[in-house]
């Protein structure tokens, strides 16, 4: 990359990093061939620094307040209704302004309890479609690349879970047109991914709005070709009272 990418990261300290850019990289920049490359550099780090730090105190955060929702069990409500809200926090309170690193930021999941792994995943798409709006494809692959490359193979819950958080996700922004979200749940590989994504995205739908529902017209507007199963989870849910 440019100089201006450097990034201060690895197994060894900050500081170590930072004397190693410097005196490897930096210091043998010549600005008569990159103009402003050594300040360039320089500039480049402090971006690495503030990374650094922040990736490590988010993730010193989020273990502070699973231990705290942990501790919180209050009659008749479990941690993980706590944690539910803690990881919407974190996914929906990103910094816009910042990079995002498409195969890392799902990464904090695997400090969840047990409980709330699928919490995390269901709201992870929220930082991916703050960086990257409406684009649910690359949010769907986001989720498979994460989970499909990971050396846990039984993940196949989690990555259900991050598929169906992209169809809640594209249910807030399409309220109510279920022609659009069948095209976004089509996306996902695998015809589980895809009811999973459309079923939750119904599920939103019924519980948020206020529109009369006893009637199923608009699931009629689904085609049957691609995923026959649409439509009957759209007529399902329809008939909810």
């Amino acid at each position: 990359g440019t100089p201006h990418q450097s990034r201060s990261e690895g197994p060894q300290s900050l500081q170590e990093t930072l004397v190693e850019v410097q005196s490897t990289l930096c210091d043998h920049i010549d600005d008569k061939v990159v103009p402003q490359g050594r300040w360039q550099c320089h500039h480049g780090i402090g971006h690495g620094i503030l990374q650094n730090t922040r990736n490590v105190k988010t993730r010193e955060a989020i273990t502070e307040g699973i231990q705290h929702c942990q501790s919180s069990n209050s009659i008749g409500v479990q941690p993980r209704v706590c944690e539910s809200g803690l990881w919407m926090d974190h996914f929906a309170s990103t910094p816009v302004a910042a990079d995002i690193d498409t195969t890392l930021f799902m990464s904090v999941c695997d400090l969840a309890s047990p409980s709330s792994v699928n919490a995390c995943y269901i709201v992870a798409p929220t930082e991916y479609l703050l960086h990257f709006p409406q684009d649910y494809r690359g949010a769907i692959r986001a989720c498979e690349n994460h989970l499909l490359s990971s050396n846990d193979n039984d993940n196949d819950k989690e990555l259900v879970a991050c598929t169906s958080g992209v169809g809640m996700e594209a249910m807030i922004e399409h309220i109510g047109d279920f022609e659009s979200l069948q095209t976004v749940c089509l996306y996902a590989s695998s015809t589980e991914q895809q009811n999973a994504c459309f079923e939750r995205a119904m599920r939103y739908q019924i519980s948020h709005t206020s529109e009369d529902y006893s009637k199923t017209e608009k699931c009629d507007t689904l085609s049957e070709t691609s995923n026959a199963e649409f439509k009957t989870i759209c007529e399902r849910h329809a008939k909810l009272p």
